[in-house]
């Protein structure tokens, strides 16, 4: 459907997922919202490998890898569960709340997840109640529509990203190279294991 109209995809995504229903069909594609629309199941490949797979929204909304946490355009990180924080191999902290239903001990491997659009921008350390302040150089600026997703990069190689308005690029003067803080409030980060 790449190739299609812009006006006409969303028709024929309607019709597919019409004809598809109550059928085993294989749908293979590198478009989230065929995937989101058009699947119960997913099936998550990397490098010829299968990444993981189950439910479509719950693998999208919690997913395992950073690959797939890249596809549905969350922030991943994974590390070992300590306190209400997933703590990483370089010492990236991250705070958050446990998914409703998981159990997690001391020590065990989790992942915390967070949108681009819970992580504010600021250029030196904010104060106030955010729990998860990094700091991180930005390597690219992608402009979205009405936002502007803002990768970064931490000292440990963390890539990061957060989505920020054409305003704020602006009044902060974004750029590839500059050095800022991302600040993510514990309640925006969900914790599971892995």
């Amino acid at each position: 459907m790449a190739a299609l109209d812009v006006a006409v995809a969303p028709l024929l995504r309607r019709v597919l997922g019409q004809l598809l229903a109550e059928r085993a069909t294989m749908i293979v594609t590198h478009d989230l919202l065929d995937a989101l629309l058009l699947s119960e199941r997913i099936v998550v490949l990397e490098q010829g490998k299968v990444a993981e797979s189950g439910p479509t929204e719950e693998v999208l909304r919690h997913p395992r890898t950073r690959f797939t946490a890249r596809i549905a355009g969350l922030n991943l990180v994974r590390g070992s569960y300590h306190a209400n924080a997933v703590v990483d191999g370089d010492g990236l902290k991250i705070q958050g709340s446990v998914k409703e239903g998981a159990a997690l001990g001391q020590g065990e491997p989790a992942a915390a997840v967070f949108s681009p659009a819970a992580v504010s921008i600021f250029l030196d350390l904010p104060g106030g109640s955010p729990r998860n302040n990094l700091s991180v150089t930005i390597a690219e600026l992608e402009p979205l529509g009405d936002l502007v997703r803002v990768r970064s990069e931490d000292a440990a190689g963390h890539f990061l990203s957060a989505d920020v308005t054409l305003g704020s690029v602006s009044e902060l003067d974004l750029y590839p190279g500059r050095v800022v803080t991302y600040s993510i409030k514990a309640s925006a980060v969900t914790i599971y294991p892995t």
